[in-house]
């Protein structure tokens, strides 16, 4: 039950109840009714409408459609039955194609054309209101209203279902990808019991009785490239990564193509400068920007990079190898291996012992607890028999709170001195399991927005992750690179529930792409000062008598830890954030470059361009790390990553270097604002105020500019480089 500071909500949570054939009756008679209500305020508008009678109807609906594609599109990424994703995918289809055919009606254009030309006028809007006309009248301009001729308005409209089509399948096939290799235990050498035990065996009786599968996916990848020692399966498992999803490389040239002529069609150059008319950032801004920072990386890189040439050659030494048959150049499998081992080479540190005061559970219940001090919000979990109560009065069983019962739900609440009012709902599903998508992700399927009768509906987001689930021996530990994407993540989630704007499409997170991943990127910042590690740490051992006997069995001869983490630790972890931050950046900088070049040319430059082999050169360029093409005379023909870098098709096309740019900006936040007292409650109250409630009510470089007194600069950045 919530606490008895704060009232049940205002607003049920979602009841998830849906199966696939509900699911698409839902899409079905949610566009056809839509449909009928866009017809009926096209028929209602005056000649001269006002942005009361026209355009706020308009929005709306626009509210409500949001509400339902965002809910119907949600289980791709969560449920567990096939049939339930294929669903929630074709419904994503449906609407998409749905918010294409609104976008095109001329009768909705005229009327918010028509008051977009006479608001200075008449109508004396608030700056929300007049920000999301000028963004709503760009946007359907933008998205082919903009072509006055009608065989190329088609033929526009022809391209972008095709891209939507695409993008779709592609974003699939990578999701639903469970390819992976079977390897010995003595191959996989590097890895924990833990992993081990957690890897699934070959059958007896098979060609794979007694090895270990493992699979392709983000987690595991990552796993193995950092921690297994044999450099022969990082390969195979680099290179089988980098292999997959074949049938995605002629649909990724076939988006950008046809992107490239949408662009055209509407008078753009390229797609990129179709892309940044909407941002921050134009077209040149992007490319001085990366080109001034690949600059500034690059010598820390190479001194980061010899470092590591010295770790492979004393570790290939101590397996047996004659110094002068060693090869100490850094392959692309390299990487991360002899980056984990630089640093802890150079800081003394072990990830391992480290995650062991990290075990998920309580390191949640702290972090929420640091967000209520920063920011003034309290999250109060709802207890089964709460959701029950909830469900019922819902009209659905208390299962239907929920997706899956891993998942947990937190009804958000300003705390009392701030008024104690409801925020959202906020949902979180963390533990890995099959049919979820693997990559660490926040995901909102119900929007903020004011109500035609001036109420609030409130906001529904999840966070998703996928840690590995407890054993009865150990809890779910957190190494460090997920403790990070917790926080990033979890930026995400605060930045939508805190919210405070009129339109869906200005709510939380709907900001510019190269704005977006700066509140998030800026919560990271937190993990790296040592009073706030202490506060979350705890040993796991100190979590319960079974716990502590698995630990004493693990190390007979040791004392007791504290329950704490060790300050001398803690410190050690802090000062590796500058470690090997070239290096990351790098691989940053690869993609951003390699997306920048392929959406900054024509058609005609596109259709003679070799993908793979321009995503493998980039990425040697900007990283120096060799590939297969070493073993090929030079031939950089080989694999596909670029057929699976996913944020081509989920709204980062034109846009990846948002991460980049999101690092800059939030180092400059944080050292300008919060380095002396990361959670000086003033000042959080402050960035909440002027940063996060607004969404994307303003232009995001005035909201940055507003909150720092100066535009934002990389100077703190560039100071962390040369730590």
């Amino acid at each position: 039950m919530p606490s008895s500071i704060f009232p049940t909500p205002p607003q049920l949570p979602v009841a998830f109840t849906h199966c696939p054939e509900s699911l698409l009756w839902i899409t079905q008679e949610a566009i056809a009714s839509s449909k009928k209500k866009f017809d009926h305020i096209a028929l209602q508008s005056s000649a001269t409408p006002t942005f009361a009678q026209g355009v706020l109807p308009l929005a709306f609906e626009e509210n409500k459609l949001t509400n339902q594609g965002s809910l119907t599109g949600f289980y791709k990424y969560v449920a567990y039955s096939r049939e339930l994703r294929d669903a929630s995918i074709v419904a994503d289809r449906l609407w998409i194609a749905y918010a294409r055919e609104v976008t095109l009606r001329e009768d909705l254009f005229k009327i918010v054309d028509g008051v977009y030309r006479k608001r200075r006028k008449s109508e004396n809007l608030d700056f929300e209101s007049q920000h999301y006309l000028s963004k709503k009248h760009a946007g359907l301009l933008r998205n082919g209203l903009g072509i006055r001729h009608q065989q190329s308005r088609k033929c526009f409209e022809l391209l972008q279902n095709r891209i939507d089509h695409l993008s779709l399948q592609c974003s699939r096939n990578i999701r639903e990808d469970c390819s992976g290799l079977w390897f010995t235990a003595d191959e996989l050498e590097g890895l924990s019991r833990e992993a081990l035990c957690r890897l699934r065996q070959g059958s007896k009786g098979t060609l794979n009785e007694g090895k270990y599968w493992l699979s392709f996916g983000t987690v595991n990848l990552n796993f193995a490239l950092t921690y297994i020692s044999n450099p022969d399966t990082r390969r195979r498992m680099y290179i089988g990564s980098e292999s997959r999803c074949q049938k995605n490389i002629p649909m990724v040239e076939e988006i950008t193509c046809l992107r490239a002529e949408a662009a055209s069609l509407l008078g753009y150059e390229n797609h990129i400068d179709f892309m940044t008319q909407d941002r921050m950032m134009t077209s040149k801004d992007i490319e001085v920007f990366l080109s001034d920072l690949q600059k500034q990386i690059y010598s820390r890189g190479e001194i980061d990079m010899a470092r590591m040439r010295l770790l492979k050659r004393a570790d290939l030494e101590a397996r047996g190898l004659h110094p002068r048959k060693i090869d100490d150049r850094l392959y692309l499998w390299d990487d991360r291996y002899f980056s984990r081992l630089l640093k802890e080479s150079r800081h003394y540190v072990n990830e391992a012992l480290m995650a062991e005061y990290f075990p998920l559970e309580p390191t949640l219940k702290g972090l929420l607890a640091l967000v209520k001090e920063l920011f003034g919000i309290v999250f109060n979990e709802i207890s089964p028999e709460f959701g029950g109560v909830l469900m019922e009065e819902a009209g659905q069983a208390p299962e239907a709170l929920t997706w899956h019962e891993d998942v947990k739900v937190y009804a958000v609440y300003n705390e009392e001195v701030m008024g104690g009012n409801f925020l959202g709902y906020f949902y979180i599903d963390l533990l890995r399991r099959e049919g979820k998508c693997d990559h660490p992700c926040n995901v909102t399927f119900q929007a903020g927005f004011d109500l035609p009768d001036g109420t609030r509906h409130y906001p529904s987001t999840a966070l998703l992750t996928s840690f590995p689930p407890p054993t009865p021996y150990k809890p779910t530990l957190l190494r460090y690179h997920q403790l990070i994407s917790l926080f990033h993540e979890l930026g995400h989630g605060i930045h939508y529930l805190l919210g405070r704007t009129k339109y869906a499409t200005t709510y939380g997170t709907s900001t510019s792409k190269d704005f977006v991943e700066i509140p998030s990127k800026m919560l990271e910042n937190w993990c790296w000062d040592p009073s706030i590690l202490s506060r979350l740490s705890c040993h796991y051992s100190h979590l319960s008598p079974e716990y502590h006997r698995s630990w004493r069995a693990e190390h007979p001869y040791l004392r007791d830890t504290e329950e704490r983490a060790p300050w001398e630790l803690l410190e050690k972890f802090v000062a590796t954030r500058t470690c090997n931050l070239a290096l990351t950046m790098q691989r940053q900088l690869h993609l951003s470059i390699f997306d920048r070049a392929i959406h900054h040319l024509g058609v005609s430059d596109l259709r003679k361009l070799k993908f793979g082999s321009l995503y493998n050169k980039i990425r040697k360029n900007v990283t120096g790390l060799l590939g297969p093409e070493s073993e090929r005379n030079g031939n950089y023909d080989w694999g596909c990553g670029h057929a699976r870098f996913d944020h081509l098709f989920i709204g980062y096309d034109a846009g990846y270097y948002c991460y980049s740019v999101a690092s800059v900006y939030a180092t400059d936040i944080f050292e300008t604002k919060f380095k002396r007292n990361p959670l000086d409650p003033e000042e959080g109250r402050r960035y909440r105020r002027l940063i996060l409630e607004k969404g994307g009510s303003k232009p995001e470089m005035e909201l940055l500019e507003e909150y720092l007194g100066r535009p934002p600069n990389g100077e703190a950045f560039s100071r962390a480089l040369r730590c």
